[in-house]
């Protein structure tokens, strides 16, 4: 699988985690329509945590030699801070508490890894044999 449509395919299921359980509570909390949509837009934001550490990690895995396991320690370490950093800017423009938006956008990253992991896992080793056969070149 290419890295974009990787990349893609965790945005698009860590999304469709995040964006029903929004709209379903902005429906519960009678939101005007035009809250709604703000909170829907909020939603692309909350789905990138897993998106981003994911595209940082198969960029320094291309130019740093890590070991596969420690490259996924350090991915899943990630989704705890960006998590707290979405929860903490964009909490107002969605229903519920900071906490629970937390829990919400790290339920999602976490679901989206996990879900793409055989992926993820075949392009982390490839990057590794890449290193390897260039280096055994020189």
């Amino acid at each position: 699988m290419d890295n974009n449509n990787l990349l893609a395919c965790n945005f698009r299921t860590s999304a469709s985690v995040s964006t029903p359980v929004i709209l379903a509570a902005c429906l519960v909390c009678k939101w005007p329509a035009h809250m709604i949509g703000l909170a829907l837009l909020a939603c692309f934001v909350i789905s990138s945590p897993s998106t981003l550490a994911l595209h940082l990690f198969l960029w320094l895995s291309q130019r740093l030699r890590f070991q596969t396991g420690f490259t996924w320690m350090l991915l899943l370490a990630a989704i705890p801070i960006g998590s707290l950093v979405v929860a903490e800017l964009f909490a107002a423009w969605v229903p519920g508490r900071t906490w629970i938006i937390l829990a919400l956008v790290a339920v999602s990253s976490y679901l989206a890894l996990i879900t793409n992991s055989p992926a993820i896992s075949q392009i982390f080793n490839s990057t590794d044999h890449e290193r390897e056969e260039i280096n055994s070149v020189d």
